[in-house]
Parts: C-alpha cells; sequence; structure tokens
C-alpha cells in the first residue's frame, strides 16, 4: 500500500457517507420481544417515557396487550445500526426487572449487558435464589457494588448491566453460588477484601489467596442405613421342622384320614 493510499484512509471519515435524513440500512429492521405478565403495568405505566428514549436513537416502539409483547422497529432517523440490536436489549432489559431509565445505560459504548439463565425453580434452588439476593436485597446490592455492575433478579434469570470484566466475574459467582452451592456472602468478603490488596503496591506481585477467608471443615453426621446381607448357597430344607400333615402324607394316613372325615 501506498504512503497516498494511507493518507487516504487516515483521512476516510465513515459519517460523510450517511446524508442526515437518510438511513444506512436498505430496508426496515422489526422484531418482537415477549414480556411477562408480571411486567406488563409498569411497562404501560413507562411506555411514554420508554418510546421518547428510544426515539432519540432512530427506533420506534410499539405494544401489543394481546400477546404482551413489545416490537421495535427502525425508521429514517437511524444513523447506526447497531442501536437497532441494543433497543432489544433495553426491551429485555426493562421486562427483566430494570427500570427504565436504568436501562439506558445499555446505549453507552463502554456498556454491555447479559441475561444469565438460573436453574429450574426447584426446592433447592428457591433456597439459593432467596440466599443470594439476602434479606431486602442487601446481598445482590452488595455483589453489584463490588464488582460495578447493576443487578435485577426476576424470575428463572438474572439480568446484569456493566463493564465486560463485572459480567464475566459476576456470572462466575452466580454459578458458584447457585451451581456450587458456595454462600454468596463469602464472595461478598472475598471481593471486599480484594479491593483492599489492591491499594496496597506492595502486593501486587504476591499469591492473594492467603487473605481470602477458609471455610471451616464440618464433620457432618451421616445416617446409618441398615443394610441386609442375604445369605449365599443353597437354603438345607433339611433345617425345617416337619409338620404333622407332612409326616401323615408321608406314612400314608393322611389319606386315610381325610376319607374318614368326609365320610362322618
Amino acid at each position: 500500500m501506498s504512503g497516498d493510499q494511507q493518507d487516504e484512509l487516515s483521512d476516510f471519515d465513515p459519517t460523510q457517507i450517511i446524508s442526515k435524513g437518510k438511513c444506512p440500512l436498505y430496508d426496515q429492521l422489526e422484531s418482537e420481544v415477549a414480556v411477562p405478565k408480571a411486567r406488563i403495568p409498569y411497562i404501560v405505566q413507562n411506555f411514554p417515557f420508554m418510546r421518547k428514549s428510544l426515539l432519540t436513537y432512530g427506533v420506534e416502539l410499539k405494544m401489543n396487550l394481546q400477546d404482551n409483547s413489545l416490537s421495535v422497529q427502525t425508521n429514517k432517523n437511524l444513523l447506526d445500526p447497531t442501536t437497532y440490536l441494543l433497543a432489544k436489549q433495553y426491551i429485555q432489559l426493562v421486562s427483566r426487572g430494570f427500570a427504565a431509565d436504568e436501562a439506558t445505560l445499555v446505549f453507552q459504548p463502554s456498556v454491555e449487558c447479559e441475561i444469565i439463565k438460573l436453574r429450574p425453580p426447584t426446592s433447592k434452588a428457591l433456597k439459593r435464589r432467596t440466599r443470594f439476593a439476602g434479606p431486602q436485597g442487601q446481598t445482590m446490592k452488595a455483589l453489584g457494588l463490588l464488582t460495578n455492575t447493576r443487578l435485577a433478579l426476576s424470575g428463572k434469570t438474572l439480568a446484569v448491566i456493566g463493564s465486560p470484566q463485572g459480567i464475566e466475574l459476576m456470572m462466575g459467582i452466580t454459578r458458584d453460588c447457585f451451581e456450587k452451592n458456595i454462600h454468596p456472602v463469602k464472595w461478598v468478603k472475598g471481593l471486599m477484601i480484594r479491593r483492599e490488596l489492591q491499594k496496597v503496591p506492595d502486593l501486587e506481585n504476591e499469591d492473594w489467596s492467603k487473605f481470602y477467608p477458609k471455610e471451616a471443615r464440618r464433620n457432618h453426621k451421616k445416617k446409618k442405613v441398615n443394610i441386609h446381607k442375604k445369605k449365599n448357597g443353597i437354603v438345607d430344607v433339611g433345617k425345617f421342622s416337619e409338620r404333622k400333615v407332612d409326616k401323615q402324607m408321608e406314612m400314608g394316613d393322611f389319606s386315610a384320614f381325610k376319607s374318614k372325615k368326609s365320610a362322618e
């Protein structure tokens, strides 16, 4: 590549191709997102704000109460095609428990989002879910502050907004709490210790695992199971005592006794 061509590429401005009032997409894009019934009243109440927020990015929002769904559609004011994908994520975040104004953070370039699927709602999973949220949601708020993320727990999903590093860390915490049965308070303590250790430059190249809290070993008493062992080998029939009827049948007296009894 010659020097003149490199200069042309360095001076290239992609915004010059897109004129104002002209959409860069060849055709309009439209997609529909299902919304849980529990979130319909909130969305109906905040629909004007949501619609106005998406219109600033060149995306129209429509609501269908019969199917409990929201649909996004591009218009001529759309300049960046990626905002169409972000608009779909915005609807998913609102339907999964985020506030309408808080979910607009997804349009920032340094912010991403993820919807983590949790385990099926069994009795153990529900206990771990309440333990993850904590009393009045305090444990989940602490995890969000320590990972620089925003969390919303709704049904079988956990919605996360934040940096890619924070989302990746939050996915690992969720996996440990719901699949490996690790208490979330242990993660809170570990993250607080990690934050304090990051302030000490002398410990930058050392192993921090020795500073993290360790669980004490618990000796759980196991229930004794009575196992009845089967006797191997052939059972000796001679060990059993013979009945009186068996002796009579062996001597031939049983048939005579039966015939006398029937004659009487």
